[in-house]
């Protein structure tokens, strides 16, 4: 048996949603679809409220800014939520949420980000290196609106 992707590569529809700002966090949010797949941003409600509640408390700290990044990605036939916050001045924790038809649950062992969230994380890690972590900086607002 080979190797052999299930279909090729293409770009997904990404949007920014905005920013959502919950017990003093402010956690830029992103939605992404598969192209076959109708938007529905509405069944990610209930997973949000869970991983924001998630959070480490407080939200700001000498080595945490206070800002995070979902990105809500409703696939072909498994949607994911990934959560991920600055910490440790320049480190990114992830939680990762998968509803497979079942229900939501916590990714296993072998789930995580996939290649079209990665690219909303590299977007995020260009401007907190830019606006974050800068000589001059940080600048978390110049982070969160860019």
């Amino acid at each position: 048996m080979s190797f052999r992707p299930d279909e090729p590569f293409a770009s997904r529809p990404t949007s920014f949603l905005g920013l959502l700002e919950k017990d003093g966090w402010r956690i830029k949010s992103w939605f992404i679809h598969h192209p076959a797949a109708t938007p529905d941003m509405g069944r990610f409600e209930l997973v949000v409220e869970e991983a924001v509640a998630a959070l480490p408390r407080p939200a700001a700290t000498a080595q945490r800014p206070g800002v995070a990044v979902l990105i809500a990605h409703q696939g072909k036939a498994v949607d994911y939520l990934v959560l991920a916050w600055w910490d440790n001045f320049n480190e990114l924790p992830t939680r990762i949420w998968v509803d497979d038809g079942l229900g939501w649950r916590a990714a296993r062992e072998s789930e995580s980000f996939c290649v079209w969230d990665l690219e909303v994380l590299w977007r995020e890690r260009q401007l907190y290196v830019t606006h974050v972590l800068g000589p001059d900086k940080p600048d978390l607002d110049g982070y969160l609106t860019g």
